[in-house]
């Protein structure tokens, strides 16, 4: 969806940008986690905070052409399915989202 905004008018570039930068933002954390991240975001290990994001991406891109607001819906969706699992007890969080008990510091010293 950012690419989209990168080439459609001025007003959109630096949208589009942002929607880049974001979203590989969270594609990378989604697969490796700075253990000092915790500390500094702590709402991305949360089913609510991480389904916040996406609503706030799908929003900000949620105009122009019929495959950009599909998109954008199907992001929204997403976020919404999110944050309602913070409210099921039952569901436990994947391994990636437990915070710090979640994080391994193999190898790490403590810097004090």
């Amino acid at each position: 969806m950012g690419l989209t905004e990168l080439f459609s008018k001025i007003d959109y570039t630096f949208q589009g940008l942002y929607v880049i930068f974001l979203g590989v933002i969270i594609g990378y954390l989604e697969f490796k986690i700075p253990p000092q991240l915790y500390s500094y975001c702590s709402s991305f290990f949360s089913f609510l905070g991480r389904g916040l994001i996406y609503i706030l991406i799908a929003i900000l891109n949620f105009h122009g052409s019929a495959v950009r607001i599909l998109a954008s819906l199907v992001v929204f969706v997403v976020g919404v399915v999110y944050c309602a699992l913070e409210f099921i007890q039952s569901i436990q969080p994947p391994e990636n989202m437990q915070g710090e008990q979640g994080l391994s510091t193999d190898g790490l010293d403590d810097v004090i």
